[in-house]
């Protein structure tokens, strides 16, 4: 339903969010018609933390993402933004660590804030990222998540974009 790339669907509704789990294609399955609708194995889940992963470029967009999976799943902990996807449709759709790459993690960050800002505290937010191409970029672009953001954890991935295998 939610879309905060520039990724071509087949739905309706152009502004649909990039959710990795359990699959995009799964996930378009279950979210049909003019509302938003989960699959049934996701509408009765309910044990241990359910984290979903968004990926995207627009603060707007992708809070608006976030809050229509929590309105129809309730019991989501947390949101982790995809900032190391190395894939050419991540490159297409202006996300992924391309995204960090392009303004070096600044556009990451404003969507990073506005998430934490507009969700419920007790929901998680996070970020996945690669080592920047520039190894002396990796600490001042922790510190600029980490400390700028207010988001609850960052998990970096050992591999810079141009190892995507």
């Amino acid at each position: 339903c939610y879309d905060t790339s520039t990724t071509t669907t087949t739905t309706t509704n152009k502004d649909y969010a990039v959710i990795r789990e359990p699959s995009q294609e799964r996930l378009r399955r279950g979210l049909t018609g003019s509302q938003c609708e989960l699959p049934t194995e996701w509408q009765t889940f309910q044990t241990g933390p359910l984290i979903v992963q968004l990926a995207g470029h627009d603060p707007a967009k992708v809070l608006h993402a976030a809050q229509a999976v929590l309105e129809h799943t309730p019991h989501v902990t947390g949101f982790d933004l995809n900032c190391g996807c190395p894939q050419g449709i991540a490159k297409k759709g202006h996300y992924g660590a391309f995204l960090m790459e392009s303004d070096n993690g600044e556009t990451v960050c404003q969507v990073l804030s506005h998430l934490r800002e507009n969700l419920p505290r007790h929901v998680t937010v996070s970020a996945k990222i690669r080592l920047p191409l520039n190894p002396e970029e990796l600490a001042p672009r922790i510190q600029a998540l980490v400390g700028n953001t207010g988001i609850d954890f960052l998990a970096v991935h050992g591999r810079n974009l141009l190892e995507n295998k």
